[in-house]
C-alpha cells in the first residue's frame, strides 16, 4: 500500500485522507504484535509446511479484500483486507524460519536463511519499483491483479513446499 499512495489518494480522495491512509498500517501491525506468538504455537501443534500454505493463503486472500474494498471504495473492507493479509505475513516468516531449521543442517542453515532473507528484500525492492509503474501505465486495479498473482503464485509454491515435506516425512530422510 505504501507505494501506491498517490495513486489510492487520487482513487479515493477523503477529507481526512491521511489519516484513512495511515489506519491501512495499523490494521496490518496490529494483529502482527502478537499472532506470530499464536502462529509458532500452531507451527507446533500441526506442521510449519502446513501453516506456510494456511498464511500465504490468508496474505493473498487479503490482498483480494483489500482489492474488492479498494474497487468498491469502502474503507472498512480495505481494512479488514489488510488484517488479514496481517494474519498472515508475519506468521509466514515465523513459518519459513521453521522450514529452513528443519531442512538444513547446522553448518548451511545460516547460509539458508541468509539466501531466504536477501529474496525476500528483493520482492519487497521488485514491487516498490514495479507496482508504482504498473498503476501509472495500465491502473491501480492491473497493478493489484499482478500483486495477486504473485501472491497466488506464492500459495502454489507454498503446496508444493507441503508436498516436499511428506515426502521427507514418509521417506524418513
Amino acid at each position: 500500500a505504501t507505494v501506491l499512495h498517490q495513486q489510492l489518494k487520487d482513487y479515493i480522495p477523503s477529507q481526512n485522507f491521511e489519516y484513512k491512509y495511515n489506519l491501512l498500517f495499523v490494521s496490518y501491525s496490529l494483529p502482527n504484535t502478537i499472532l506470530p506468538i499464536l502462529g509458532g504455537t500452531l507451527i507446533e501443534k500441526t506442521t510449519a509446511s502446513q501453516c506456510i500454505t494456511l498464511f500465504s493463503f490468508l496474505c493473498w486472500l487479503g490482498h483480494v479484500t483489500f482489492s474488492i474494498g479498494l474497487y468498491s471504495k469502502n474503507w472498512f473492507v480495505i481494512y479488514l483486507g489488510r488484517l488479514i493479509y496481517g494474519l498472515g505475513g508475519e506468521n509466514l516468516f515465523v513459518a519459513q524460519s521453521t522450514i529452513i531449521a528443519q531442512w538444513f543442517d547446522t553448518k548451511d542453515v545460516a547460509l539458508a536463511f541468509g539466501i531466504s532473507s536477501s529474496i525476500s528484500w528483493l520482492g519487497g525492492v521488485l514491487n516498490d519499483w514495479v507496482t508504482p509503474v504498473i498503476a501509472n501505465k495500465v491502473s491501480i486495479f492491473f497493478a493489484l491483479f499482478v500483486g495477486g498473482i504473485v501472491l497466488l503464485f506464492g500459495v502454489f509454491s507454498a503446496l508444493g513446499i507441503w508436498y516436499i515435506d511428506e515426502c521427507i516425512v514418509l521417506t524418513g530422510d
